[in-house]
């Protein structure tokens, strides 16, 4: 009888032994299996969000783009402009507007190229002498001294191309325009050339607030429980989201990407060797240069999926092996 004890014990031992490893090896398998699928998913919706920042970004870009290009070829504002900064040019057409305001001409054409939907906030008009005329939320005329325009040079050099300037306050053209006088801004630029192109008679500039700008990151940002970083640097590497002053990144990842050029319109993802232990997935606007990156820790990214399947899998593996010493029971009887 002691005998038969301990062949069936053996026995037991034996196929509960191997039960058990088999059964430990595919739930461990499985499990792996799940969470690698998991966070493969958690990539993708990474890198659709990058994807739709960008867009939404380019979006409101290209409305400035079109704006300003309206503007370029609006001869009503031209001839209005011209008329006004220099009265005693022939070229101006002065006999056509001799019944009306030059200025009143301006405010008016601009409101109505802006349009109902205020695609920008502001529009100023340059000349090379030193006066500014806008219109928008606040119709101004002041002298300026172009050339100490923070976006002059860079305009200048662009030679008609659009600039897109780093965001800045711009308190002091809305200080007396509450809460606009506290928000940050940036400035869309380029050269105003008369019919003939040559030489350009001025510079439009376009002011739009960056949260009208970079209003999808925002919204993506302050979603309830969102845990990853974006950020937003233009070809310079410059951060310029997020916009605010006291929001610049401790780490700046630009210098991380070998070549942005690599991610136009597409969706890239940082090597591993240089990612620290964080997932960083980035692309880059072929229409303003901009290169959106999120970035996302390894422990963000899987503690949900890690959370929902461990639960699951432990409580399922612990019947499991409870049946198999069951059946292994009964088999060595």
């Amino acid at each position: 009888m002691s005998r038969n004890k301990t062949i069936r014990s053996k026995l037991f031992n034996s196929y509960a032994y191997f039960i058990v490893g088999l059964l430990l090896m595919f739930i461990l398998f499985f499990f792996f299996y799940v969470t690698n699928l998991l966070r493969d998913r958690a990539a993708d919706a990474i890198a659709q969000t990058c994807t739709s920042i960008q867009k939404q970004t380019d979006l409101e870009i290209d409305a400035l783009n079109t704006l300003s290009l309206n503007i370029s070829y609006s001869v009503l504002l031209k001839e209005a402009f011209q008329s006004h900064v220099n009265p005693n040019d022939a070229s101006s057409n002065v006999d056509k507007l001799t019944a009306i305001d030059t200025l009143d001409t301006i405010y008016e054409l601009i409101i109505a190229i802006i349009g109902p939907n205020s695609t920008a906030k502001q529009i100023n008009l340059y000349d090379f002498e030193g006066q500014m005329i806008g219109g928008g939320t606040k119709n101004v005329i002041v002298d300026k001294n172009l050339e100490e325009m923070f976006w002059f040079d860079e305009t200048i050099a662009k030679s008609g191309a659009k600039y897109i300037s780093n965001p800045y306050s711009n308190s002091q053209l809305f200080s007396d325009i509450r809460p606009m006088a506290d928000l940050d801004y940036i400035s869309f630029t380029r050269l105003y050339f008369d019919k003939y192109r040559n030489p350009p008679i001025g510079i439009i500039e376009i002011i739009q607030p960056c949260q009208k700008i970079f209003s999808s990151a925002d919204t993506i940002v302050a979603t309830p429980n969102y845990q990853h970083q974006v950020l937003i640097y233009n070809e310079e590497g410059t951060q310029v989201y997020p916009y605010q002053s006291n929001a610049v990144s401790k780490t700046n990842y630009f210098p991380l990407i070998d070549n942005p050029s690599k991610a136009i319109n597409s969706i890239q993802f940082l090597e591993s060797s240089k990612a620290d232990g964080k997932l960083i997935c980035y692309t880059t606007s072929e229409l303003t240069g901009y290169t959106t990156m999120i970035i996302a820790s390894n422990t963000q990214l899987m503690a949900p999926p890690v959370y929902k399947t461990t639960l699951p899998f432990i409580i399922i593996g612990f019947i499991i092996i409870a049946i198999s010493l069951i059946i292994s029971y009964l088999l060595s009887s």
